[in-house]
């Protein structure tokens, strides 16, 4: 805006909502005494000339912090200039680090839809497409889609081409569901911009794809959950049939067979039945003289 007002001398007038969005696109993050919030600071920054002198705040720490950040980029501008896409991404992920990720050591940190942020994601996922590390160009995509949903109006060409590449990665991550969603923004807002081209034709592809593997995926974890739920039922069942053979086995040995009684009570048995079989001294004993009746004897 002041590029525009020195070169044709006038002020070009503003809309609210693109005020909203250049104060996005500078706004910065710090940690005070009630936890990290939004700076009253702004650190204004262009993708040809770096931080802008607006940058020169008078914060010391702020004006460090900047310019830690311009040598980062630098560094990952050179490695990706030389044609090493990995040395770049391990220097986009420093980068990233420095600025974008919670931590409570670091005062400062660029605001969720600061330019150079929305930047910095779109670098990192060229360069992690351009390494083939899939599954860290999906989490670039995801990053660079939230910052534009922030500063970009709805419907716009390019978040739908972002939503496109993501349907893309999700897809291929077999994350379908995922992928039918970026899918269907990205054709919802090509519908609305009037745009049906060859991207919309792969979009609908892509859809149609994910519908179709979400229901197979469904259909298996259907089968699969029949599976467990059987083999629950079968476990469940020789359980209770091993308790109840555990139980009559255990009565069984409580329970001690006629064959099979106890040695005390067959050694009585055996004394009682000699005892039985065996004349006694009574039986050998003479009659007592009183009680014979001798005229029986005649």
């Amino acid at each position: 805006r002041e590029q525009l007002k020195k070169q044709y001398l006038f002020a070009p007038s503003l809309t609210q909502s693109v005020r909203d969005r250049d104060r996005l696109l500078e706004e910065i993050e710090e940690i005070g005494e009630r936890g990290r919030s939004t700076s009253s600071h702004f650190l204004p920054w262009h993708s040809e000339r770096g931080f802008v002198p607006q940058a020169q705040t008078g914060d010391w720490d702020l004006e460090e912090w900047a310019s830690e950040l311009d040598r980062l980029l630098k560094e990952v501008e050179a490695a990706s200039e030389q044609g090493s896409p990995s040395s770049a991404l391990s220097a986009a992920r420093r980068l990233w680090e420095q600025c974008c990720v919670e931590d409570s050591s670091k005062k400062w940190r660029l605001g969720k839809g600061h330019a150079l942020r929305l930047h910095l994601a779109r670098l990192g996922m060229d360069l992690a497409v351009a390494s083939q590390r899939w599954e860290e160009a999906l989490a670039w995509a995801r990053a660079v889609c939230q910052v534009e949903a922030l500063v970009y109006p709805s419907p716009w060409p390019v978040v739908a081409c972002s939503q496109g590449r993501l349907a893309k990665l999700e897809l291929y991550a077999n994350n379908f569901k995922a992928a039918a969603a970026a899918s269907t923004s990205a054709l919802r807002d090509f519908a609305a911009l009037g745009i049906d081209n060859s991207l919309c034709q792969e979009l609908r592809q892509i859809a149609a794809q994910a519908a179709a593997e979400r229901r197979c995926q469904a259909q298996a974890m259907a089968e699969e959950e029949k599976k467990e739920e059987h083999a629950k039922k079968e476990s469940k069942e020789e359980k209770k049939k091993k308790e109840e053979e555990d139980e009559k086995l255990r009565r069984a040995r409580e329970q001690p067979k006629p064959h099979q009684q106890p040695v005390q009570q067959a050694e009585e048995d055996v004394i009682t039945s000699k005892s039985k079989a065996s004349p006694s001294a009574k039986d050998y004993a003479l009659p007592d003289p009183a009680t014979i009746d001798f005229a029986d004897l005649d």
